[in-house]
């Protein structure tokens, strides 16, 4: 009777996780990923022969799109909302989070589920639905009984939470820093703009108004072509390449976008083309010299970008701490049989495990899934931002450039316009 209701109470559990499998409804279709992507991975072999490997994504690498949120004055009202914890608590199971951690929790459940069985069936005996005490069936002896004390795993718990503050403290100082940089490539690529647009105006010696517009049209894409060709060099090439290649070859002239398709290290040749379009701009090598400041900057970005992509956290430490982890939680059932020996047959410690295990198991996974942040990072909505304000300094200038008559260089006026 015990086997019947511990199975029993075993399959609603599992069915209530399997829950989280379940897309959010609130996701834009468009977004999202089929569930036949596949990673290809491709190497070599000692006889000159290349082998492919096949691999098809779990569902916490095929729902990190979902992650890449821009947050408007909207959006931070609703995160501020006091209702927030409701609703957290009941979109529970669609937490990736959750679906991610599946395999771990079910491991854990299982070995408490054969705790209480084994315990009941063949060593301590069981209670059945009306109370009464039965023998086990086996009557093995009493040191076969699977269960530890709790002071061990009381005395390890805070070193086992101390790795974990440092290992999830140190994934964020990581999504910390690649956001910070991409805030400098943005505001950067505007100081480029701003200063090229301006200085046209005043500085430019060149008074023919086609070729002015000509250079910073040229000096906007490529302001584009930096940021997004290091959004590709930083996202997955099944993610991101076909639509790269496409834009470029839509944006650029056909004899630069190749070359810049074909380069080995695209954000270099980026910076190249974006020196220079500098170089182009008919003002003096002095202001030139200002502008290429900036430009010094979104390479020192782009080298950090590359530094916090290839460099992870020492996988030494990473390892010993998801060893130590899963040994410990994988043990933890047997430590929960004397405190719940006032419930049915110790059937309590399978829930209590299994939550155990969710809270650690889940802040381990936050610190992975935080460790690489660029396929986390609204990156396309950056570079987005980035080609729009491009252009609304070049409109700036075409507004502008009509004050410029006869030779004179106009002083730029701060008055709004008077009504038509």
């Amino acid at each position: 009777m015990a086997l019947r209701v511990t199975t029993l109470l075993l399959l609603l559990t599992w069915l209530t996780l399997t829950n989280a499998f379940i897309v959010p409804s609130s996701s834009p279709s468009s977004l999202r990923i089929p569930s036949t992507e596949l990673n290809i991975v491709i190497s070599g072999q000692d006889d000159g022969n290349t082998q492919v490997k096949v691999k098809k994504l779990t569902y916490g690498e095929e729902s990190r799109v979902y992650r890449r949120t821009v947050y408007t004055s909207d959006d931070w009202v609703r995160h501020r909302d006091p209702d927030r914890f409701f609703r957290n608590l009941i979109s529970l199971l669609d937490s990736g989070i959750v679906v991610q951690l599946f395999k771990e929790v079910s491991a854990v459940m299982l070995i408490a589920f054969f705790a209480v069985l084994w315990n009941a069936v063949a060593v301590d005996g069981f209670d059945d639905f009306d109370g009464a005490r039965h023998e086990s069936l086996l009557h093995l002896p009493r040191y076969l009984l699977l269960s530890l004390p709790s002071g061990p795993f009381n005395l390890t718990s805070s070193v086992l939470g101390l790795m974990l503050v440092f290992r999830t403290n140190t994934s964020y100082f990581r999504w910390n820093e690649a956001r910070s940089c991409w805030g400098r490539i943005v505001n950067h690529t505007r100081n480029i703009m701003r200063m090229g647009s301006s200085w046209m105006l005043t500085e430019s010696y060149e008074e023919d108004p086609l070729i002015r517009r000509e250079a910073l049209a040229d000096l906007e894409l490529a302001i584009w072509e930096f940021p997004r060709s290091l959004q590709r060099h930083l996202l997955r090439a099944q993610e991101d390449e076909e639509v790269f290649q496409m834009e470029v070859r839509e944006r650029l002239a056909p004899k630069d976008a190749e070359a810049l398709i074909a380069a080995t290290h695209r954000p270099t040749k980026a910076l190249f083309d974006l020196s220079n379009a500098v170089e182009r701009l008919p003002i003096s090598y002095i202001k030139r010299i200002e502008i290429d400041k900036s430009i010094v900057v979104l390479g020192d970005m782009a080298g950090a970008c590359e530094r916090i992509l290839s460099s992870p956290v020492p996988l030494v430490y990473t390892r010993h701490t998801a060893r130590i982890l899963s040994l410990w939680l994988l043990l933890l059932p047997f430590s929960l049989w004397d405190p719940f020996k006032e419930t049915w047959n110790h059937i309590g410690m399978i829930p209590c495990a299994a939550v155990i295990a969710f809270f650690f198991f889940g802040i381990e996974e936050l610190a992975v899934q935080l460790e690489e942040p660029f396929s986390i990072l609204p990156l396309a909505s950056l570079t987005n931002s980035i080609d729009a304000r491009a252009k609304d300094y070049n409109s700036f200038h075409d507004e502008n450039a009509l004050l410029r008559t006869n030779g004179v260089k106009p002083v730029l006026s701060m008055e709004p316009k008077p009504p038509l």
